[in-house]
């Protein structure tokens, strides 16, 4: 996906709140974003299971195959 002249083939996956994400783009405002709301008190288990799943719903409905990466809100994230 390009944005701005900037091309974006990795999406960043995520948490925010209690929901986790998978989100194309620069941001949520200005790219592409799926959410999957968490389980309460999830585990790391549970975290990188809805995380996957927003990938693959977001590629399957951007109709791109793409990567993904730990963002900064993710739990494994840098």
């Amino acid at each position: 996906m390009e944005i701005d002249g900037i091309l974006y083939e990795r999406a960043a996956l995520g948490v925010d709140g209690n929901c986790a994400f998978a989100l194309l783009g620069p941001n949520i405002q200005e790219g592409e974003a799926e959410f999957v709301e968490l389980p309460e008190n999830p585990s790391s288990d549970q975290i990188r299971i809805c995380c996957s799943q927003a990938w693959r719903t977001l590629k399957a409905r951007l109709n791109q195959d793409f990567s993904y990466y730990f963002g900064p809100g993710h739990p494994f994230g840098s």
